[in-house]
This record gives structure tokens, sequence and C-alpha cells, in this order.
């Protein structure tokens, strides 16, 4: 890894998203990208009704603003350099999410990582927030920041969701942002299909239940000692799971389940484009959305 983008709003959930760049950045010797973007024009004035004093004001206004922002990323970047990790900030003009996935691949950011409110409730239900917008529009893996804060050898108890189509690069980031003494879970879920092409499929005897839901456990299990297997070393324990339910819904109800709370999940993707990418509803996006801690959404760089 050469080079990490944090972006932040100055807010404490973007100084969450900032430590985590920073261990990460000193554990992996990489640059550290700090980014802080707002849409200026946003904040401009009706000229036609404004007098020209009160335009020289705003644009005095404006100037102060951007001076405190420049002032507040080089303090970051001036803490970055005395922990012995190379800094740079940028202040970009645009709306968030645009100008963080643009400066991303502008500085060939090989992660980005965004702070979250972490809402519950009625606002989760809220649609529009800038990590999520980050996660869909970014070519790059994302790493969504939440408590607890990284440790400075890497994430202890981390969950891997795992469809064994897409799970490669989920599983690289793991192993590497895991601790060497780390818990893993890695949880398959399946659901047998109700339906082929919108029509429901007729029931089945119940032998033939049965045997096809041993297919499917017995595929699992085969498929997913070879993922715990690339994830094992030093005195990590790695385990495999495997759990009914649709893939969303099962991840949520498998986290709240569990005595110790996670400080990471890692989640692979598809890597959709153009209008796919707007649709939410993908395992990724819903696991950002309601998990209570960290999550990666690990993409191919050639996505």
């Amino acid at each position: 890894m050469k080079t990490i983008l944090v972006a932040t709003d100055f807010s404490e959930h973007s100084r969450i998203a900032g430590q985590t760049g920073l261990r990460l950045a000193r554990r992996f010797d990489a640059n550290l990208a700090c980014v802080h973007a707002s849409r200026m024009a946003d904040n401009a004035p009706d000229h036609y009704q404004l007098s020209q004093a009160q335009l020289d004001e705003f644009r005095q206004v404006l100037q102060n603003n951007m001076a405190q922002e420049r002032k507040w990323l080089k303090l970051i970047t001036d803490e970055a350099g005395r922990q012995g990790v190379k800094a740079f900030h940028q202040l970009v003009d645009g709306s968030p999410a645009d100008a963080i996935c643009a400066t991303a691949k502008e500085v060939d950011a090989d992660l980005v990582i965004v702070g979250s409110h972490g809402h519950t409730g009625i606002k989760r239900f809220l649609l529009g927030s800038i990590a999520e917008a980050v996660v869909r529009q970014c070519h790059t893996s994302v790493l969504v920041a939440r408590p607890p804060t990284i440790t400075e050898h890497g994430f202890r108890h981390v969950l891997v969701p795992v469809d064994f189509e897409k799970e490669h690069h989920a599983v690289e980031w793991a192993r590497h942002l895991v601790t060497d003494d780390a818990t893993i879970d890695i949880l398959h879920t399946w659901q047998l299909s109700t339906a082929v092409d919108g029509l429901p499929v007729p029931s089945v005897p119940a032998a033939v239940h049965s045997t096809m839901v041993g297919t499917i456990i017995e595929n699992a299990k085969q498929c997913g000692e070879q993922l715990v297997h690339q994830l094992e070393g030093g005195n990590r324990r790695v385990t495999l799971h495997l759990q009914e339910g649709y893939p969303s819904d099962a991840i949520q109800s498998f986290m709240e389940a569990q005595s110790v709370m996670y400080d990471l999940v890692c989640v692979g993707t598809h890597g959709r484009r153009r209008l796919e990418r707007l649709l939410l509803g993908s395992v990724a996006e819903a696991t950002v959305r309601y998990s209570p801690c960290s999550v990666l959404v690990a993409r191919s760089r050639q996505q």
C-alpha cells in the first residue's frame, strides 16, 4: 500500500478516520493524503441582489474560511509528520463525495477512509450520506471508520462475510489489517431460492430439500476451509460459520448474537458501474449502513 486518502470535515467522526489512516500509514509506510471537500459555490450570494460592498464582504469571509480550513489541514499533516508519516493535504471544491473520489483517483490512492456519524433508528433509512456515496462511487477500496479505533498492531476482532464469488479482495485486506492474535470469523450465508425468473418454485419433498441443504453446506465447508487456511498465521483464531438467511439480514443477526463486538467487517463487492451503482440494497451497502463498527468495502484496483 503506497497511498492512503483520509477525508475530513474536522468533526469527531472524521477524527476517528484520521486516527485510523495515520496508524495504517505508519504500519505500511504509506503516504497519507488528507482531503477536505466543500462546494464553495453553494454559499455564494445572488450577485444581482447584493451591493458591491456585500460581495466584497462575502469574498473576505470565504477567504477567511478557506484559510482556516487550510490551517486545520496543515495541523493534521504536521502531526502525521511528527509521527514519521509522509503526509500532504488538499482543499478541494466540489460536492464532498464527488471530490473525494476524484482526488482518490488523482493521487492513485490504494485506500480511502471516511468517517460516519453512525446513525441509529430511523436515521439509518435516510439515504445520501457522504460515506455511502463514497462507497458507491469510489473505484478503490473504502474504509468507513467507526469506533473502536484500530490499535497500533491492527484490528483484533474481524468478520469477513463471503459468498465465494467476490470475497478474494476482502480476505486479502483482512489478512493484512489484523493483529497476529486476532479473532477472525468467516461467515457464509445461504438461502434456497423460492423463485426462478420471478415464478415461485414448486415445493419439493422433504427428503429432496434435505439433500439440497446438505449439498449446499458441504460445498460451503469445502470453500470456506480454503479461506480459513489463507487467514491463519501467528496466533490468529479463524473460524468458519454457516448461516441460513438473506445475506444482509443474516450478517446483522449474526453480529448481534456475538458476545464480543467486532471492530471491523471486511466485505467484497462486485464493483458495479454507472446506473447500478446508484441502486441501494447490495450486501456491502447494507453492511456499511447498519454495522456498528468499521466496514471495509474491498474492490480490485481494476474495477
